[in-house]
């Protein structure tokens, strides 16, 4: 379980995410100016209830974006590692948090063997 709660900083919840799912991470996006953009890592969330949000490993990124969204108000993305870059879950939201570290950990090994 993540715990969210006001006080709390951008990057300690990556953190805590990234040790549970380490080629997955995730962003939480606000709206400025119209458009959304990712809140910086030394940002602290501000005006969430104190809440828990399931991270096991049968989750899936459309559930965890969604809890994100009902318990605490906030919009999240996921993103799985490729080789040396980070893509967006959005055409694979129905796999579960385990698939999705299972095939960024599969594509870095292939990675690092091809190099």
């Amino acid at each position: 379980m993540l715990q969210i709660e006001a006080g709390k900083q951008v990057k300690q919840i990556q953190t805590d995410f990234n040790i549970r799912y380490p080629y997955l991470k995730i962003e939480m996006i606000r709206q400025h100016a119209g458009k959304a953009e990712a809140m910086h890592a030394n940002e602290v969330i501000a005006r969430v209830p104190a809440t828990a949000i399931s991270i096991g490993i049968h989750q899936t990124v459309a559930r965890l974006e969604q809890e994100f969204l009902e318990k605490a108000g906030l919009r999240v993305k996921v993103y799985r590692k490729f080789c040396n870059v980070w893509i967006e879950t959005t055409l694979t939201n129905d796999w579960t948090l385990e698939q999705q570290n299972q095939e960024g950990k599969l594509l870095s090994e292939l990675n690092t063997s091809v190099a």
